[in-house]
């Protein structure tokens, strides 16, 4: 993983909780500064969100308590926002 870091010169990864470790193990050995984390269940409807939880989350390595200082939920970082979308001037 950490070769395709690098091969792309990436700062910033956003990963899935079941990947957050393997991306913190390789951080030292590449140039990102930030990981942004999003949890599989989030995206999932109602009960399938539940028995996600009960059934999946733990077992197959899912669920993270919380993340590292300079680390963020991408769900966090959605609720900062209203979803408006900017008026940026673009210069084809």
């Amino acid at each position: 993983m950490a070769h395709q870091i690098n091969d792309c010169d990436a700062e910033f990864v956003l990963t899935m909780t079941l990947f957050y470790e393997l991306v913190k193990r390789v951080q030292p050995n590449t140039k990102v500064k930030t990981v942004i984390v999003a949890n599989i269940k989030e995206y999932l409807p109602g009960l399938a969100k539940f028995l996600f939880t009960i059934a999946k989350e733990k077992k197959e390595g899912h669920f993270l308590q919380e993340v590292e200082t300079g680390d963020y939920w991408f769900q966090d970082l959605l609720s900062r926002f209203d979803g408006k979308r900017p008026n940026v001037a673009v210069k084809p």
